[in-house]
């Protein structure tokens, strides 16, 4: 199996900087949009997730080292059987190799076995709960399709972009003035997405950032199923920067208002952004 900083085309002493310089171009050549294999894509994603977290990356490269030293452990273990194995041969009758043959295979089978016990035990194994609690998403995925509607207006040109330069992925919605959702997002980190077609009306957007998106997890009573696992926070525009979208008659015809907001996470908002909970996103 091929380590993250091999997916990554990285040396194992890379800094930050070079991991997410290989992250990026990794990325650019395996997109599935591109034509690249989408496996080996969100492999790249998985690897830089962790790699790009210093705490998981320490972990991740204590689980590297103690599995390498076991194949080796197994290498040697099978080299030094193999020796004995032929001398014995020369030694003992038949019935004493096909016993030695037996041992062999049950101190074989103990290693593959406790092997995989500490693969699947140890807690440093974030690739397989990747696997088994964490699913990718892509930039202008709608998450809560079922929960949410979609609301245009055919022939407007109005448009909100959000550009994600925050650490973390993010979901948007947008809400207007009675706190109803016309549209919703998820924006990767270090992306950026258009909504077009925005109704006429006055809006804010409301973002939940984290890490690791876990399409089961539970919201609460009467909210929409999926969520983040790791780092989760919450942030909303005041209304008095909200996004006015009121068209406007002039004399060479409508002009539709368009809106671009950079999202940052930082503790207690911006002139933009306050903090928010949970129940305050979702309602």
């Amino acid at each position: 199996m091929r380590s993250f900083y091999e997916i990554l085309n990285v040396d194992e002493n890379a800094t930050q900087e070079e991991i997410l310089a290989a992250y990026r171009k990794r990325v650019l050549e395996t997109h599935p949009d591109k034509g690249g294999d989408n496996i080996e894509f969100l492999n790249i994603k998985k690897g830089y997730d962790i790699l790009s977290d210093s705490s998981r990356r320490a972990a991740y490269d204590k689980w590297l080292k103690e599995k390498r030293a076991d194949k080796k452990k197994e290498r040697d273990s099978d080299q030094t059987s193999q020796k004995r194995n032929n001398q014995s041969s020369k030694n003992t009758e038949e019935k004493d190799n096909n016993s030695n043959t037996r041992i062999i295979i049950v101190l074989t089978a103990l290693i593959l076995i406790i092997a995989a016990i500490l693969y699947f035990k140890v807690d440093t194994s974030d690739q397989e709960k990747v696997e088994t609690n964490y699913i990718s998403l892509h930039t202008g995925d709608t998450p809560y399709e079922d929960y949410y509607q979609t609301i245009t207006e055919r022939n407007s040109l109005s448009a909100l972009t959000f550009i994600n330069y925050s650490s973390y992925d993010a979901v948007v919605i947008v809400v207007d003035q009675k706190d109803e959702v016309i549209r919703h997002t998820y924006i990767s980190r270090n992306d950026s997405y258009t909504m077009e077609k925005i109704p006429e009306g006055k809006y804010i957007a409301k973002i939940m950032f984290g890490k690791r998106w876990n399409p089961d997890l539970d919201n609460g009573k009467g909210n929409p199923i999926g969520g983040f696992i790791d780092d989760l926070h919450y942030q909303a525009m005041k209304w008095n920067d909200c996004f006015d979208c009121i068209f406007e008659n002039t004399t060479d015809g409508i002009n539709y208002p368009t809106y671009s907001l950079t999202l940052h996470t930082i503790r207690n908002g911006n002139t933009q952004t306050k903090k928010i909970k949970a129940n305050d996103f979702f309602n």
